[in-house]
This record gives structure tokens, sequence and C-alpha cells, in this order.
């Protein structure tokens, strides 16, 4: 993940040196993700048949590449092509990433779900901050060029390292990876499927409007490149070590509800990000937010896996996934034109808006999402 995020605090940057207008680099950051949607549409349903390893191999080693593109690019149709590899990478490995980790803790979907979750957002992390260091040391090609050999390097690692149950070989595969399966037909009409992809939109939307603006919001409030990196991991520390909680909260009160909740609590956070003049006040509420994120992530994803039938698990992650990348590079189209025309309140409140329709969706589709009802019987007592 580093590998995909080493970007995002040098857009601005790019914008400067290249000259690209801000619709630009709305369309660099949106680039990956629509990329990403075909992929998981038309490969996720493999990790259902056993390619997990592989398919998380060919995702790391893809997003080398894009970043190799984006050193040597020069203009914005070669970024925005780098960073559509970047999306390949993405659709390539994140459901089978997924579908691994939601059968690594048997009983605890969201457990496993919030532990990735949590070293997914470390290397979120990690990545712009070690990009804006190298960057501010040697140069943002530099930056590009060294995080992504250690991608390769990490590529040959799990090739080598990673457990070969995780091929899905015929007896050695967790049951969630085994092969059959209807694919994507096994979901119409599943209400609470429909639900949990509502609930991934709701937290995938506000991503778009990050990566495509929060450095151009930042540094136009006084923040330097580094500063942008480094203020990643004020979102990064509390969340990676709450996801796992996160997680555990959602197996309790049940992932679909959890999500609903938690969402509801962020749609605020994110439009009061309009408020603040000052950086450090900005990136202040980022920590409030990560700390409900911690839950609203790792459930929404485990809901989808309760939706999900036990050999299409993948094919659900990549599904809600495919989704939810739509939505974050609409929102990476979008709101760097809301925050030119509008200013930085238009911007904020309408992602916060979204949130708030997504979820009041879901709380209409999806069954799950609702709290039970109590019989009538205990009601009485």
């Amino acid at each position: 993940m580093a590998s995909t995020s080493v970007v995002f605090p040098l857009l601005a940057a790019l914008q400067d040196e290249h000259h690209l207008p801000t619709a630009g680099i709305g369309v660099i950051a949106a680039g990956p993700f629509f990329a990403a949607v075909a992929v998981q549409l038309g490969l996720a349903h493999l990790a259902d048949r056993g390619g997990a390893r592989r398919l998380m191999v060919a995702g790391i080693v893809l997003a080398s590449a894009s970043l190799f593109g984006m050193a040597a690019g020069r203009s914005l149709w070669q970024f925005v092509l780098a960073r559509s590899l970047a999306g390949l990478a993405l659709g390539v490995f994140l459901p089978a990433a997924r579908a691994t980790a939601a059968g690594s803790v048997e009983g605890e979907h969201a457990h496993g779900l919030g532990r990735l979750s949590s070293a997914e957002l470390a290397g979120l992390v990690a990545g712009p901050a070690v990009g804006a260091a190298i960057a501010a040391v040697a140069g943002v090609v530099t930056a590009f060029l060294a995080v992504g050999v250690a991608g390769l390097v990490v590529a040959v690692f799990i090739g080598r390292h990673l457990p070969n149950g995780v091929d899905g070989a015929e007896g050695s595969a967790p049951a969630l990876l085994r092969p059959a399966g209807r694919g994507f037909a096994a979901f119409a009409g599943n209400r609470n499927a429909g639900a949990a992809i509502l609930l991934i939109v709701a937290i995938e939307y506000p991503v778009g409007m990050f990566e495509a603006t929060w450095a151009r919001y930042l540094v136009d409030r006084g923040a330097s490149s580094l500063f942008v990196g480094l203020s990643a991991a004020t979102f990064g520390l509390p969340f990676i070590l709450l996801a796992a909680g996160g997680g555990r909260v959602a197996d309790r009160i049940g992932p679909a509800r959890a999500a609903a909740l938690a969402s509801l609590v962020v749609a605020p956070i994110i439009a009061a990000y309009s408020v603040p003049h000052r950086p450090g006040l900005i990136v202040s509420l980022a920590v409030l937010e990560a700390c409900f994120q911690a839950i609203a992530i790792p459930a929404a994803r485990a809901a989808m896996v309760a939706a999900s039938p036990p050999d299409g698990v993948a094919a659900g992650q990549g599904l809600a996934g495919a989704v939810g990348l739509f939505a974050t590079g609409v929102a990476a189209l979008v709101t760097p034109a809301v925050y030119t025309a509008g200013g930085a309140v238009a911007m904020c409140t309408s992602v916060a808006a979204v949130v708030v329709v997504m979820v009041i969706g879901a709380l209409m589709l999806g069954p799950s999402v609702r709290p039970a009802a109590r019989p009538v019987a205990e009601m009485n007592t």
C-alpha cells in the first residue's frame, strides 16, 4: 500500500513543477480507482478458486511499475497512465488479501479484516511520510524510484515466504478460499449485500476527497510538502492501534450496524474540516476521524463478508471494492472542482452529505443494519 500512497503528498509539487491544472490533479488521483473497478470485477473471483498468493504478488509488481512510470512522466496523460497502473495493482491485490484476512480468524471476520486494515493503513501512512522525506532531500523522481524498488523487494519476499495454503490448493486452503461459487450472480437480490455496498461507499467516497485535495488544501493553508506527508501519520497511528479492536466491536454488535453508527459520527467531522485555517487544527480533526473509521472500515467490509456465500467471499469483496473504488474515483474527480468553485465549506459539507445519504440508504435496504426487534414476550416482562 505504501507504493500506491507515496504519490499523495507529492501531487501539489507535481502540479507546480509541471504546471498542471487543479482539475488535472483530480484526474491523476482518480485514475487508479476507475482502473481498479474493472480489474476487481474481472479477477476477484480467482482468489475464491485458489489464486490468492499469485494475485497479491502481481498487484505489488504492478504498483512498482506505476511508480517507475510516475518517475518518467512529464505530461498529464503520462501521469494518468502511470497512476492507472496503480489502480490495476489495487484491483488485483485487495480482494485476494481481504478474503484471506476474513478467513484468518474463524467466526471473527471483522477482527481479521481489522488487522488487515491496520496493515493497509500502515503502508498508506508510511508511503506519504517516506515519499515526502525522500523528496525533500533528493527530489520527487528519486522518491518514486526508491519506493518502487522497495515494492519489488517485498513482492519477491511474499512470493517466496507466503504459505502455500494461501494459493488455495484443495485440502489446504481456508474454506473461504476454496473453489466453486456463482460469482457475482450470488448477490442478485441480496438486500444485506446491497446495504453493505452502500456502507462501503460511505467509507470510500471521502477517500477521493483526501487523495485529490488534501495536499492542495493543506498547502493552501501554509503547510509544507513534508508536513502533508507526515499528516498522514497522525491519521494512521490511531487507526492502526484501534482497527483490530474496532473489528472486535463490530463482531460483537453486528458489522453492518457498527459501520452505520460509526459513519454517522464521521460525517460531521468531515464537514468540520472546512472550519479551521491552521494546518495543525485540520490534522487534529483527522485524528478524531481515525478513531471512528477504525470501527467503520473493518465493519463495512465484514458486513459484505457476512452477506456473501461461503464460496464467494473474494467475489463479494471484489464487487464491494469495485463499487467503493468507483465512488472514490468520482469523489477524486468532483471534489477538486467543488473546492475551486465553492471553497472548503462546499467541498467538505457535500462529501459529508454523501456519507449520510449512503448510511440512510443502507438502513432502509438491509435488515442487518437495523437494530434487531425485541421479542414481544421480552418487551412485556
